[in-house]
């Protein structure tokens, strides 16, 4: 089904999997934390749900976790 609609709304290069890609890359930069994307994916590995999480979004979320650490240290 999903691939009918894509191809008639023009997006037939796309697959069911780039949604879930992208639901998983836009609650990174919203803020989630990779296991939090790992449980809502219902990955068992963390690890398969780091993949989502790119270089600049992982660079972005140290730095804002660390700010926040230091803040209690």
């Amino acid at each position: 089904m999903f691939y009918v609609i894509s191809r008639k709304v023009g997006l037939a290069d796309h697959s069911i999997h780039d949604l879930r890609h992208t639901a998983a890359s836009m609650m990174a930069q919203a803020g989630d934390n990779v296991v939090q994307i790992a449980r809502w994916l219902r990955q068992k590995q963390v690890a398969s749900a780091e993949r989502y999480l790119s270089d600049l979004n992982r660079e972005k979320h140290e730095k804002e976790m660390e700010q926040r650490a230091a803040r209690f240290l």
